[in-house]
C-alpha cells in the first residue's frame, strides 16, 4: 500500500475525494453535515479509502520508474520551459488586469486580443517541448506538470474574469451550501447534488476557506489535476509505441471544454464520468468508486458511469460467474442504460410524457452533421468559425473512425468496446427523453436532451483518442516540414477551441448570458435599504442570483422566495410578462397578491431587449423609480393601496 501511495499519489487522492463524496452524501442524507456529521464522514471516508487503497495496491502492476535527472535536460529544453512559464504568466497577468464587475456577455469583451497570441505562443512552445521528449524521461515528467498547468490556464479564465461570479446555477448551489454550513441540512434532500455539497462543506469546515471560492475553483482545478493523470495511463497503455503520444494530451483540447470552466454538480459529474471512462481501461476498481461518486453528484452522468463500471466488473469476473447470469446481467445493464435516464426524469415528477413524432424528425435532423462555410466576416473570424460551426461534423467523424478502429483492432478488448456500447444505449435513450416535457421555462426545455448528446461524446472519448492517436503516429513520422505545419495547425485549433469554450458575442454568435454585475449588487442593496416592510422583486436571473448571494434563502412570503428563484416559479413568469407583454401595475398587483405583500419592485437592466419601450411603460405605471449605477439598472417601486 505504501508503494502505491508513493508511486500514484494523485490517483490515491482522487480515490480519497471519491470516497469522501460517497460517504458524506450518505451521512447528509441520513443525518446532517454539522461538525458531528463532518467528523463521521471523514472517519468513515478514511476507513473505506484505506480499504480501497489496499485492494487496488495488491492488483497494481508497477513499472520500473527511473529517477528524474535534471542534468539530462539540454539548454534548449530549459529555454523552452522558461519561455513557456514567462509567456503563461504574462497571459495570466493580462487576465487578472481584465477582471470585471460589468454585466458581461462574454469574457472576450474585456480581454485584449493579444491574449490569444500569448496563449497560442504558450501552446506552441509546449507542443515543441513534447516533440523534444523522444526518450528523455525527465522531460516527459516535467511536461506532465506543464500540461496540467496549461489545462488549468485554459479552464480558469471565467473564474478570473468574472468578479462576482459566472453563470446562474452556481449562485443557487453556493447559497444552499452556505445554509448547510450554518444549520447542518436543508430540506428536501434529493439524492442528486449531495456529493458536491458534502465534499465542499467538509473542505470548508476543515480549512476555513470561503465556500464561494472553493466552489468556483472545484471543477477547473480537479479537471486540470486529474484529467492529465487519467489520460497518461490510457495513452501509455494503448500508444506505448508512439513516441509522440504525449501530444494527445494537448490534442484533446481541440474539443471545446465548456463543462470544465464552471463548477456545477452536472459539470463535476461529467468530469467523474470522463475519468471513469478513461480509468475503465486501466483500473476498473477505481472506475466503480468514480461511478458511485458521480451518481451522488448528478445521476445524469452517474447512471451511465455506473452501468459502465458494472459491465467492466462482470467482464473481469466472467470466469467465476455462470454464463447465463452474465447474459442476464448484460441485458439488465443494457436496459438500465437505455431506460434509466428517461425513467428517472419521468418518475421524479419533473416531467411528463408528450408524444410527438415531429421531435423524432427534429432529433434525426439535429444529429445529421452538415458542412458549414462561413464567409461574411474577417478571414480570422471566418477561419475560427469554419472550425467551430463544423465541430459536430468533426466530432462525429472522430467517433465513427474510432469505433471502426476499436472493432477492427481491439474487438476483444471489452474495456474499449463497453464505453461505445453504453454510448449507443444513451443515444437511444435520447429518443425517449425527447418525448418528455420538463417543468422548466420554454427556452430550457431541450437542455436535458442536449446533455445526453454530451454523455455520448464523453463515453466515446476513448474512440476519439484512438482516432487522434492513429493520426498523430502517421503525421509526425513525416519530415520536418509536415511536423511544423501540423504543429501550427494544432496551435490554431487549440486556440480556437479555447475561444469556443467560453461565451461569445460576435457577428456569428451572441450567447446573451449576461453575468451578475456590481450594478446588480448595488440594486439589491438599494432595494433592501428602502423599506422594512415585506416586499417582492421582479427581476431577471442575474439580479435574483445576487439576492441569493446577499441574503441566502432566509426570506419567503406565502411559500415564495422574494426574488424570482427558481426561474420555473410564478414570480419569474410575472417578470417575463412585465418585459415581454407590458410593464404595468396590473401585473405587479397580481404578483403582490400571490406573495401576499403590499410592496414590490421591478428591476430593469439597460441591456434588456426593448429597454426604451419597457422603461417608458414602467415610469408611467410605477409609484416611483430610481436609476442605479449611472443608468445601468432602473428600479421601479409599486405600493398597493390598502383602501
Amino acid at each position: 500500500m505504501i508503494k502505491y501511495l508513493k508511486t500514484k499519489p494523485l490517483e490515491a487522492l482522487l480515490g480519497l475525494f471519491s470516497t469522501v463524496i460517497i460517504v458524506s452524501a450518505g451521512v447528509y442524507k441520513i443525518y446532517a453535515l454539522n461538525w458531528t456529521g463532518v467528523i463521521i464522514s471523514l472517519v468513515l471516508g478514511l476507513v473505506f479509502w484505506l480499504g480501497f487503497i489496499k485492494i487496488v495496491a495488491k492488483n497494481t502492476v508497477y513499472n520500473s520508474k527511473e529517477k528524474i535527472q535534471i542534468k539530462s535536460l539540454k539548454i534548449g529544453h530549459w529555454i523552452l520551459i522558461i519561455s513557456y512559464l514567462l509567456i503563461s504568466l504574462a497571459a495570466l497577468y493580462t487576465l487578472w488586469q481584465s477582471c470585471s464587475g460589468e454585466a458581461l456577455v462574454s469574457p472576450w469583451a474585456v480581454i485584449p486580443n493579444y491574449f490569444f497570441i500569448l496563449y497560442a505562443l504558450a501552446t506552441a512552445i509546449l507542443l515543441f517541448l513534447i516533440i523534444k521528449v523522444q526518450n528523455n524521461k525527465t522531460l516527459y515528467s516535467l511536461n506532465l506538470i506543464l500540461i496540467s498547468l496549461h489545462y488549468l490556464f485554459s479552464f480558469i479564465i471565467a473564474v478570473i474574469i468574472y468578479k462576482i461570479g459566472y453563470g446562474y446555477d452556481p449562485f443557487i448551489h453556493q447559497a444552499t451550501m452556505e445554509l448547510i454550513d450554518k444549520q447542518g441540512a436543508v430540506e428536501p434532500k434529493p439524492f442528486y447534488y449531495l456529493g458536491q455539497y458534502g465534499l465542499l462543506v467538509i473542505i470548508h469546515k476543515i480549512t476555513g476557506l470561503s465556500l464561494v471560492i472553493l466552489d468556483k475553483l472545484l471543477v477547473p482545478i480537479m479537471a486540470a489535476l486529474f484529467l492529465p493523470l487519467a489520460l497518461n495511463d490510457f495513452i501509455n497503455k494503448y500508444f506505448s509505441k508512439n513516441k509522440y503520444r504525449q501530444l494527445l494530451f494537448l490534442i484533446a483540447l481541440v474539443i471545446p471544454f465548456s463543462f470544465f470552466i464552471l463548477s456545477t454538480p452536472q459539470n463535476l459529474a461529467f468530469l467523474f464520468l470522463l475519468l471513469a471512462v478513461l480509468y475503465g481501461a486501466t483500473n476498473y476498481r477505481l472506475t466503480l468508486v468514480l461511478a458511485l461518486a458521480a451518481c451522488l453528484i448528478h445521476p445524469l452522468a452517474g447512471v451511465p458511469a455506473l452501468v459502465l463500471s458494472l459491465l467492466l466488473i462482470i467482464n473481469h469476473n466472467q470466469f467465476r460467474i455462470n454464463k447465463s447470469l452474465i447474459k442476464i446481467g448484460y441485458l439488465v445493464l443494457a436496459i438500465l442504460a437505455f431506460l434509466g435516464l428517461p425513467l428517472a426524469f419521468y418518475l421524479s415528477g419533473q416531467s411528463q410524457l408528450v408524444w410527438n413524432l415531429n421531435s423524432y424528425s427534429s432529433f434525426l435532423i439535429s444529429l445529421a452533421p452538415t458542412l458549414s462555410l462561413p464567409y461574411k466576416e474577417t478571414w480570422l473570424l471566418n477561419l475560427a468559425y469554419f472550425y467551430g460551426q463544423n465541430l459536430q461534423l468533426i466530432i462525429t467523424l472522430l467517433i465513427l473512425a474510432g469505433a471502426y478502429l476499436t472493432y477492427r483492432r481491439h474487438r476483444q478488448d471489452f474495456k474499449l468496446t463497453a464505453p461505445l456500447s453504453v454510448a449507443l444505449a444513451v443515444l437511444g435513450s435520447y429518443f425517449l427523453v425527447s418525448q418528455l416535457s420538463f417543468n422548466l421555462i420554454a427556452y430550457e426545455q431541450n437542455d436535458f436532451a442536449r446533455r445526453l448528446i454530451m454523455l455520448v461524446v464523453i463515453l466515446s472519448f476513448p474512440a476519439i483518442l484512438l482516432t487522434l492517436g492513429n493520426l498523430t503516429g502517421r503525421i509526425f513520422e513525416q519530415n520536418k516540414f509536415y511536423k511544423i505545419s501540423w504543429l501550427i495547425i494544432l496551435t490554431t485549433l487549440i486556440t480556437a477551441s479555447l475561444y469556443f469554450s467560453y461565451p461569445r458575442q460576435d457577428h456569428y454568435y451572441n450567447s446573451k448570458a449576461y453575468a451578475v454585475s456590481t450594478s446588480d449588487q448595488e440594486a439589491v442593496n438599494w432595494i433592501e435599504n428602502q423599506t422594512k416592510n415585506p416586499y417582492i422583486v421582479l427581476s431577471n436571473q442575474q439580479t435574483g442570483a445576487m439576492a441569493l448571494r446577499s441574503f441566502g434563502f432566509d426570506r419567503y412570503y406565502h411559500n415564495l422566495y422574494f426574488y424570482p428563484i427558481p426561474t420555473s416559479g410564478p414570480l419569474y413568469q410575472y417578470f417575463l410578462d412585465m418585459v415581454y407583454v407590458q410593464a404595468n401595475r396590473e401585473t405587479m398587483n397580481k404578483a403582490m397578491d400571490l406573495a401576499q405583500v403590499n410592496e414590490a419592485y421591478f428591476v430593469l437592466p439597460k441591456y434588456w431587449w426593448a429597454f426604451n419601450k419597457i422603461l417608458a411603460e414602467a415610469k408611467l405605471s410605477a409609484d416611483s423609480w430610481q436609476k442605479i449605477d449611472g443608468g445601468q439598472i432602473y428600479i421601479f417601486k409599486y405600493i398597493r393601496s390598502l383602501n
